[in-house]
């Protein structure tokens, strides 16, 4: 008797969504960087707190391969860190 691994993916939901307009995108990038800017600022909380999720969710949507999204996002977040 064989066992039978089931591997559990939560970013497969993602791939039923429409695709968005590049506006839209640019509209999501903005607003979460306004909120993060400003948890960031008002409670010290880092930005990647709010920045890293809303990539994960994004970033697909971009063209980027759901494997490779946690790695881009966290990879954004350090970026950032080093820049400032």
């Amino acid at each position: 008797m064989s066992a039978i691994t089931i591997r559990y993916n939560p970013f497969l939901f993602i791939s039923d969504w429409q695709m968005f307009s590049s506006l839209e995108l640019t509209g999501i990038f903005i607003v979460s960087g306004l909120f993060a800017g400003f948890l960031a600022g008002l409670l010290g909380i880092g930005g990647g707190f709010v920045v890293v999720p809303v990539l994960l969710l994004v970033l697909p949507q971009v063209g980027i391969p759901v494997e490779l999204t946690p790695h881009y996002a966290i990879g954004t977040s350090l970026l950032c860190i080093c820049v400032t």
